[in-house]
């Protein structure tokens, strides 16, 4: 079979040749002025570099299309999904609507007219402040991590009370705890998708 390895020092010779490179510092008329100050090197996938980054209070924004990482991070993080100019403009996803309002004031007046908000058709993650709720909603909604999700849960089952009707099989004193909701979630997910706990809670981590 094929097999392709990165040389050891891939990560240095691509600062080397994206930090230093020639001229990638100057900007010419058409540039919006910005350069490649750093190429960092993440241990394991680089979703959770950026995470960290986020967490860190480093970054506000990253520029990808990888929704996970919106919701892992947070309801703080802007994830910019497409960079273009012309009429498409810019998209920007995240979790938390408020979090886009609160970013249109830092726009100048005539950028504000030209910003269109669209509310999530299901915004489930929505202030829900546990990053390992967050993970393993995505999970069982569907993701890369396990593709296929949970029979009967969706973003539309989870909207229309599908943690609540979980909720109400707890204690009313836990109702409002994401540890709790979690636990009770967790072993739904196991109980679903017959696989060995320990396998589900590696990718909560």
């Amino acid at each position: 079979r094929s097999q392709q390895l990165w040389p050891v020092d891939f990560a240095q010779a691509l600062e080397k040749e994206l930090v230093n490179g020639a001229g990638l510092r100057s900007c010419d008329s058409d540039s919006s002025g910005g350069f490649i100050g750093a190429v960092l090197e993440a241990t394991y996938e680089a979703d959770y570099a950026i995470i960290g980054r986020f967490v860190n209070k480093e970054i506000v924004a990253a520029l990808t299309s990888d929704s996970n990482i919106a919701i892992q991070a947070g309801d703080g993080l802007h994830c910019i999904k497409k960079f273009t100019e012309g009429k498409d403009g810019m998209t920007i996803i995240c979790t938390c609507k408020a979090t886009l309002v609160a970013m249109m004031k830092h726009l100048p007046v005539e950028s504000k007219m030209r910003v269109e908000i669209k509310d999530a058709a299901c915004p489930i993650f929505e202030g829900v402040r546990s990053r390992k709720l967050r993970a393993l909603m995505m999970v069982a909604c569907g993701c890369d991590v396990y593709p296929t999700g949970i029979s009967g849960v969706a973003p539309k089952s989870l909207k229309k009370g599908y943690l609540d009707k979980l909720k109400l099989k707890m204690p009313e004193y836990d109702r409002t705890d994401e540890h709790k909701i979690y636990n009770a979630l967790f072993d739904m997910v196991v109980m679903k998708a017959k696989l060995d706990a320990n396998v589900i809670d590696t990718n909560m981590m």
